[in-house]
């Protein structure tokens, strides 16, 4: 860049000076007396030119002097003008400024129109770095492509690409940002000049203002079965297959343990409408006596009971569980037979009836037939079933965390919220913590992604950045990977920031890097440390072409004799150790269908910048307003906790009902005994009486004796022929009856005897 400029500067300076070099040629040439009288000499010459006379008078002195006058011109010229034409062996070349920002009369954009013939600008968009002197200006690009930014540590990927950008850029960002720097130096001037609504997800941190959970009920209520499977199955691969990857791990354990993940979401999200990952990870732990239905069949298999097959409970009225029950098995076998979504749909554990769609939403025969396998695993195959848990509580035990809990308990945003405000998500993570909270944050990032891939925008003010510092970090984001080919028409910016191919390799696969490499449109390479990476880089942007020479002498002559031969060669525009080598404060930047032509720009570094430094280090509003008005959400509750408190009321009330039935015995066997006492020759000779209390009567059997007492307004005199009849008929039904007295019981009430 500074060698175009002086290259340039000499040029014009060359071209300028040529009469002040006609000037001093004649004043050698013809040995005048000072230079006032050369200038004099040369006005004269070139006014008589000018006046009509004719150049072929001139004496040949002064033709040598306008010769050596232009000398230095085309000398330039000369040394500036490339060697040979030919493109055979390569065509590289380092891109100038009108590569950058060219004015022209005719082009393919129309006329007289300002060309980018590599797609980038000056000062709009993602700033790649500085071009010119002695005055350099922000090279950017504004396109909705993907970006590589590849620097070993300590280049300054962060103070000249990541700072300078965030500090531009106005819309929407998600960024990852281990070391928490990002945030502080950028948080602030976001939320206060760029007027972005500031989250921070760190769920292990003091500052966390996001919460994130994609089984949310505002998300998963508008939702068919086969929305909710395939989002359940997409966060499921999202946390085991980077599990797979990076850890090593069997992959028949580790599919199971999907298998098992997917099975507890989905059926919570059929029959709630909603979950949580803290749920999800207690999945094989959690108390399952309470999840069993009152009115399922599997209900009596869990407690003990009598030899007439009722409940036993202890002196505190609780039920007691079967030794050796296992609740777990038996909800599975529940959900396995389980009709409808609602637990507590009344017609859900009867044998007889068959399902129907307009009684109530259906469970899904997928999870029922789920619940069928792992019933059939818990009971035959104990061993390999242990192993399967073992595995799931190994993958998502940072879910059970209450940190990550209390994060990911609810939604702080919807996904197209990115689009429609400005919103800037700083994902915070400590580099000790990374491997614990990898899979949160894989699920984090692909969710957000995959949802901003559904509908189209091309509006500048819609733009998304996702700016992935040591994305490899992570684990492997499969869809983030792929979504630079897929992300221009949805106005999603992918940027990847690594300090070399090596660990996109390490991380990813060989295979993976070549993809990347071919769907990002722009890379910004700082200088390198591998070898094999830069040998990479110095053949992607290739050769160019160059006359060499090659000279023979014969004889030990120096001057004459000997031959020259001419041929074409290609030579590396970049060679790998000039790669190894480039200065600390300066990137390449190669343009994807334009590689030949690389730019060789200024790292722009914040801290060289007065107008970044007067913007970095703003503190952020200390209680920010909520990025979104959520309405008051109905309460979800579990629908196994309803049902046990039904059926709890309804043991409640049952005991009530019988207490009051043994009481109103107790009190119609009292007034018996006092009935009888005031009988004449009637007492009682043992305890054991019984009692018939009929609406019109009341039998009263005290051994081989019956009182027929008759209640108002019936008495001996009146009595009714059918009332009659009903008292001789109970009385056919009583054995061993010997004496039989009809009563008043009215009169004796009264005291009277009848």
């Amino acid at each position: 860049m500074k060698s175009q400029f002086v290259a340039i500067f000499l040029t014009f300076i060359a071209f300028c000076g040529i009469p002040v070099f006609f000037i001093l040629a004649n004043y050698y040439v013809f040995e005048l007396q000072s230079l006032q009288q050369a200038y004099d000499f040369s006005k004269t010459i070139v006014l008589g030119v000018y006046n009509g006379r004719s150049i072929l008078d001139l004496k040949f002195q002064v033709y040598l002097s306008a010769l050596f006058s232009v000398a230095p011109f085309l000398g330039i010229l000369y040394i500036r003008k490339p060697k040979t034409s030919e493109t055979t062996h390569g065509k590289a070349k380092w891109a100038t400024a009108k590569d950058i920002e060219c004015f022209k009369i005719f082009s393919k954009e129309g006329f007289c129109k300002i060309v980018h013939s590599l797609d980038v600008n000056y000062g709009r968009g993602f700033v790649l770095g500085k071009f010119g002197f002695p005055i350099a200006k922000e090279v950017c690009y504004d396109k909705p492509l993907g970006c590589l930014i590849v620097a070993p540590p300590g280049a300054g990927k962060t103070a000249s690409v990541a700072v300078p950008n965030l500090l531009t850029l106005p819309t929407s960002c998600i960024v990852t940002d281990i070391k928490g720097e990002l945030c502080d130096m950028t948080a602030g001037y976001r939320q206060k000049a760029l007027k972005n609504k500031v989250l921070i997800f760190n769920p292990f941190g003091n500052d966390n203002t996001c919460f994130f959970n994609p089984f949310d009920y505002k998300i998963v209520s508008k939702m068919d079965f086969n929305a909710k499977s395939r989002l359940v199955n997409e966060v499921a691969n999202t946390i085991f297959s980077g599990d797979t990857k990076n850890k090593g791990g069997d992959d028949h354990w580790i599919a199971r343990a999907k298998d098992l993940f997917v099975f507890y979401a989905l059926y919570d999200l059929c029959t709630k409408q909603c979950s949580t990952f803290y749920d999800i990870a207690m999945g094989t732990s959690k108390d399952y006596v309470p999840k069993i239905h009152p009115n399922s069949r599997f209900y009596k298999m869990l407690y003990k009971k009598d030899n007439f097959g009722n409940l036993i409970r202890d002196e505190k009225g609780n039920l007691i569980l079967e030794e050796g029950v296992d609740p777990q098995g038996l909800f599975y076998q529940q959900v396995a037979e389980q009709k409808y979504a609602d637990i507590n749909h009344p017609k859900n554990w009867d044998t007889n009836h068959i399902p129907n769609p307009s009684e109530g939403e259906l469970l899904d025969e997928i999870v029922r037939n789920g619940a069928r396998a792992w019933a059939r695993m818990s009971q035959n195959g104990v061993e390999e079933f242990g192993g399967i848990k073992s595995t799931f509580d190994r993958i998502i035990s940072v879910f059970k965390s209450y940190q990550v809990k209390d994060a990911t308990d609810k939604m702080s945003f919807e996904y197209d919220d990115f689009r429609t405000q400005n919103i800037t998500l700083y994902i915070k993570i400590a580099q000790t913590d990374i491997d614990t909270l990898s899979p949160l944050i894989r699920i984090l990032l692909e969710s957000i992604a995959k949802n901003l891939l559904l509908r189209e925008s091309k509006k500048l003010d819609e733009r998304i950045y996702f700016i992935l510092d040591e994305f490899v970090r992570f684990g492997k984001l499969e869809f983030l990977l792929e979504m630079p080919a897929l992300c221009r028409s949805y106005g999603v910016v992918p940027l990847f920031i690594t300090q070399s191919y090596s660990l996109i390799k390490k991380y990813y696969s060989e295979d993976d890097l070549k993809i990347l490499n071919e769907v990002v449109a722009y890379k910004i390479l700082f200088k390198m440390n591998g070898a094999d990476d830069a040998e990479m880089v110095s053949k992607e942007i290739g050769k160019y072409t160059r006359l060499n020479r090659s000279s023979s002498t014969k004889d030990g002559s120096l001057i004459f004799g000997g031959t020259s031969n001419y041929s074409l060669e290609g030579i590396e525009l970049v060679t790998a150790q000039d790669i190894l080598n480039i200065p600390d404060d300066e990137v390449i930047v190669i343009v994807t269908g334009k590689k030949a032509k690389p730019l060789k720009l200024k790292a722009n570094y914040f801290f060289k910048s007065k107008k970044y430094l007067k913007r970095i280090n703003w503190k952020v509003k200390p209680q920010e307003e909520p990025i979104i008005e959520v309405e008051a959400e109905e309460k979800v509750e579990d629908p196994f906790a309803v049902a046990q408190k039904e059926y709890e009321t309804q043991e409640e009330q049952r005991e009530k009902d019988l207490n009051a039935e043994i009481l109103k015995q107790e009190q119609l066997e009292q007034e018996a005994h006092t009935l009888l006492s005031e009988m004449a020759g009637f007492e009682p000779i043992s305890s054991d009486i019984q009692v018939i209390d009929k609406k019109e009567y009341v039998l009263i059997v005290n051994e081989k004796d019956l009182k027929v007492s008759l209640k108002a307004p019936h008495s001996k005199e009146n009595l009714d022929k059918e009332i009659y009849e009903e008292i001789k008929e109970d009385i056919k039904n009583l054995q061993d009856i010997e004496n039989i007295e009809i009563v008043d019981q009215t009169n004796q009430k009264g005291g009277e005897e009848t």
